[in-house]
């Protein structure tokens, strides 16, 4: 398999990702006019994903590495969006309904914006939430921004424990509200 690292930046264009395809990309910056549709391939980041225009997965996957920047369209679809190499911390901004949100990267760190009244950024998922580190290998989810009370939330769909639902296990998790506890 060939693989070449490059950075997407879309100008006023569409890209469909097909089947059985594996893209490998530095970095994506979706402009508003453009749209990325992952639709049942993998877009593999180990740099960030920028959201201004549209992001859509069909059934696909997109592996980020860095952070993750939503102030355009994301469609999740039935996709999964992976949070993956623990020797990078991941910041993930705006407000962002996922299909399945996963990591399993133990010592990785996961920054959420924090929800205050000017912005009501939230992380929702309506599958599948699996944040699951190990024992002495924990993922850490914290806040980003806001000060003293702030608090990021997530709203995981379903149960603890159950499909669709969620998992977390061996994480360390502060200033954070769970909508759906």
């Amino acid at each position: 398999m060939f693989r070449r690292s490059f950075l997407i930046t879309l100008i006023a264009i569409s890209v469909v990702l097909g089947s059985a395809v594996d893209i490998y990309a530095a970095g994506v910056t979706i402009p508003a006019s453009s749209t990325i549709n992952v639709n049942t391939g993998t877009l593999i980041v180990p740099g960030d994903v920028a959201i201004t225009g549209t992001l859509q997965t069909t059934s696909g996957t997109i592996k980020v590495s860095g952070s993750w920047t939503n102030s355009g369209t994301f469609t999740a679809g039935t996709g999964t969006v992976e949070f993956y190499n623990s020797a990078t911390s991941s910041t993930i901004s705006g407000t962002t309904s996922f299909y399945n949100l996963t990591c399993t990267a133990g010592t990785k760190t996961l920054n959420f914006d924090a929800e205050i009244p000017t912005n009501n950024y939230r992380t929702n998922i309506t599958n599948l939430l699996n944040f699951s580190g190990s024992l002495g290998s924990l993922i850490t989810l914290a806040r980003s921004g806001g000060t003293g009370t702030d608090q990021w939330a997530i709203n995981p769909a379903g149960n603890k424990g159950l499909t669709p639902g969620w998992t977390v296990a061996y994480v360390s998790v502060s200033n954070s509200v769970n909508l759906n506890d």
